[in-house]
């Protein structure tokens, strides 16, 4: 357990919002600097970046040293290609990392000349998931309403999920259906369910009456879609038909595989709930109000919790603070700033759990 987050591993950052890591490199997003920053973790020395500075697109073919991007946001890393979400150039752009060489993986920059929204475009994609399986990339594409499968042998592209530049009018439209029926409203995550075939999806749905976050899930086999958590109107309680109820502001989900147990962070108020995907029953896992209290669950508070991660058959919890890493029954502190504020925005846990990188606004640290 680490007890306490003082080393600075890397400074000097602006809005570093998400990193990987592969053998000895670590890889930083930095979206306002619309570069990426590759560290050795032996020594912490800057080793290279990707991106120039200058917010364009350009580059392609050649080496991503002298490539340039616009609000890179989220990293995937699979067999040695790291996908960069080139939110603002709608495209997936993805670096070799033993060639050193950036191309386009997906979508057309030239999405925003008037042309109707085409399988081969995407418009503003943020969050993306990896199925190393079938080697497919799951993109979510906020501005088109969709969820794209992007086929990493054949660079084929699917519509997967969400109805191509239209989006809903009311929470859960089309449940039941084929996902590519369905209507969605700006889906910003996704998350790859191995054992239950299925792929999650975190969708914002913003109506004059209602505003609240509903997760979705596909089916891998069949292709319908369903409602896991929200669409309701109803306040959560431990029990009730998760598909009852409305949650706000969820920031992050997580999902335990084994014991088929869908994690959800309310940022907006310090919770964390805790789905049955078996019997699709809620229960507030943790969390009330506002602070940074440890021991039950049921005693545990939280600041704003922008992510959360399943790992090792435990989940750590990323808040104002610090990390904590919850069990089934209680919460303690796996890393702080010692007290102090921050803002922050995505780790890495080592596999050994020796070791851990925090992403904050202008660091990470170690």
């Amino acid at each position: 357990m680490t007890s306490g987050i003082t080393n600075i591993f890397a400074s000097g950052l602006t809005n570093a919002v998400s990193l990987v890591k592969s053998n000895n490199k670590l890889y930083v997003t930095q979206y306002n600097k619309n570069k990426i920053s590759v560290y050795n973790t032996t020594d912490k020395s800057l080793i290279t970046t990707f991106g120039t500075g200058t917010r364009s697109y350009s580059g392609d073919n050649g080496p991503a040293t002298s490539a340039t991007f616009d609000y890179p946001y989220h990293l995937a890393l699979m067999d040695n290609q790291l996908y960069i979400t080139d939110s603002n150039n709608h495209v997936i752009r993805v670096v070799d990392i033993d060639t050193g060489v950036v191309s386009t993986f997906a979508g057309d920059h030239n999405f925003g000349d008037g042309r109707d929204a085409t399988l081969n475009q995407l418009f503003n994609p943020y969050g993306t998931a990896l199925n190393s399986a079938s080697n497919i990339l799951y993109i979510a594409d906020y501005g088109t309403s969709s969820i794209r499968a992007w086929d990493r042998t054949t660079n084929k592209v699917n519509k997967f999920a969400g109805t191509i530049g239209k989006r809903s009018t009311k929470p859960s439209e089309g449940d039941g259906g084929l996902a590519v029926d369905a209507v969605l409203m700006a889906p910003y995550m996704v998350c790859f369910d191995s054992v239950g075939d299925q792929v999650l999806v975190a969708v914002i749905d913003y109506y004059s009456f209602l505003d609240h976050v509903t997760v979705r899930a596909v089916s891998l086999s069949t292709g319908i879609i369903r409602t896991v958590l929200g669409g309701g109107t109803n306040t959560p309680t431990d029990g009730a038909p998760a598909t009852n109820v409305t949650v706000a502001s969820l920031s992050s989900v997580a999902v335990d595989e084994q014991n088929r147990i869908l994690y959800a962070a309310e940022s907006g108020n310090f919770r964390i709930w805790r789905v049955d995907l078996n019997t699709g029953k809620v229960y507030r896992h943790a969390g009330s109000t506002m602070g940074y209290d440890f021991g039950p669950l049921n005693a545990t508070t939280f600041g704003f919790i922008p992510y959360i991660k399943f790992f090792n058959d435990k989940l750590y919890v990323l808040d104002g603070k610090g990390i904590r890493v919850l069990n089934d029954t209680a919460s303690s502190e796996f890393a702080t700033m010692g007290g102090s504020s921050f803002q922050s925005f995505d780790f890495y846990p080592e596999n050994n759990l020796g070791m851990l990188y925090l992403a904050t606004n202008y660091s990470v640290l170690c």
